[in-house]
């Protein structure tokens, strides 16, 4: 829900008009949602180059480094010749040249992110998860604990002869910093 939640800035964590300076609307704005950006060598460049260019309030760069390619499993093989294989086709496709791009980033998949899971198979991310502060936040409240209903006497044993395990715990899970993520639509 990045593209529709507010994050601390007001603005949705996936936009395109974040204020470089919240307190100097002159300032300008800066973005991390691409529209139009199937995920190809040149598109994971240009966010990648995009990314690491951000400022901050003073107007010097952030340090960002994008270093972790999210992909549904429709694009991994995209992301593997991206940022895994050691040589590309030359322009021309009749060599290969070295790939300057191998090893830039990890590739997460996650299958929950496929069109059949409810997502789309032509969304990708790029996040910067090397700063202490992370993109995406988890807070642990309680530990999840595994209960047990396997006992004779537990009623649903008992009566149904059925037995139940489940988890519980509690967290809480929020936005962090948006300059570190990059939302891409084809």
């Amino acid at each position: 829900a990045g593209g529709s939640q507010t994050c601390y800035d007001g603005q949705y964590f996936f936009d395109t008009d974040h204020p470089k300076n919240p307190q100097d609307a002159s300032a300008g704005t800066q973005g991390n949602l691409y529209t139009t950006t199937a995920l190809s060598a040149t598109n994971y460049n240009t966010v990648r180059s995009t990314m690491r260019a951000l400022v901050g309030e003073d107007g010097k760069t952030m340090r960002i480094t994008p270093n972790l390619l999210v992909v549904p499993p429709a694009l991994e093989k995209t992301a593997r010749e991206i940022v895994v294989a050691q040589t590309v086709p030359n322009s021309g496709g009749t060599a290969s040249q070295t790939n300057v791009q191998a090893g830039t980033a990890d590739i997460l998949v996650i299958d929950d992110l496929a069109a059949s899971a409810g997502g789309s198979d032509t969304t990708w991310y790029l996040l910067d998860s090397t700063k202490p502060i992370k993109p995406f936040l988890f807070q642990l409240r309680r530990s999840p604990m595994l209960q047990f209903f396997d006992r004779p006497t537990d009623a649903n044993v008992f009566e149904k002869k059925k037995f139940r395990f489940g988890v519980d715990g509690r967290g809480r899970a929020g936005y962090g910093l948006w300059y570190l993520a990059a939302k891409c639509t084809a």
